[in-house]
């Protein structure tokens, strides 16, 4: 199964590639890739995103980010408690976060899906991804509570949660700077705090 999002594409080779990695990993019950940003026309590439793989010992909930391509074994997503349907506009972080908890997951360092950058589109509505932002909140303090991640640990996590989240947010430009300067310093604490 895979998520794709109505206004996006794949590449062509993408399906025959996703399936080839769930071959070579079977233990997988999950496989990513990264994506290239398009035009509203899907004429013109913008940019890629250069995601990279979780590390060994880490987590997406601070070592690594799971992009637009995302697909799973159907019998690994039943292991799970499903998608939220209250979790609005931040859906897929939930699931990312539920699935990462019952199988190891494979990084696919290939562009195979197309990003459709579309100014008005929920992820860029400043009002939906305010409310995107909030939910993704949500299923990230449920995801440590399904971990049992507690105490300075759980601070950790959320410090750096929310000082990413300020960074790319609607914040006044003093202030997006002071974070943006200090932010490998917070990110320097979260870490510890989260690993102690």
């Amino acid at each position: 199964m895979g998520i794709l999002d109505p206004d996006d594409a794949l590449y062509p080779e993408a399906t025959e590639l996703v399936l080839q990695a769930y071959c070579e990993y079977p233990e997988a019950g999950f496989v990513y890739t990264n994506h290239d940003y398009y035009n509203q026309e899907l004429t013109a590439k913008i940019r890629s995103d250069l995601l990279s793989v979780i590390p060994s010992g880490g987590t997406s909930l601070m070592h690594g980010f799971v992009g637009s391509m995302k697909t799973f074994r159907r019998s690994v997503y039943g292991k799970t408690t499903g998608l939220d349907p209250s979790i609005l506009y931040a859906e897929d972080r939930d699931l990312v976060y539920k699935m990462e908890e019952v199988t190891p997951f494979v990084f696919v360092d290939l562009a195979l899906y197309k990003y459709r950058y579309v100014p008005n589109s929920q992820s860029h509505n400043p009002q939906k991804r305010r409310l995107g932002d909030k939910n993704h909140r949500r299923a990230y303090r449920n995801a440590l509570a399904r971990r049992q991640i507690t105490g300075r640990r759980k601070i950790g996590h959320l410090l750096w949660l929310y000082s990413h989240q300020l960074l790319r947010g609607q914040f006044p430009g003093r202030l997006k700077g002071i974070v943006s300067c200090c932010l490998h310093y917070i990110d320097r604490i979260a870490f510890r705090l989260a690993a102690s």
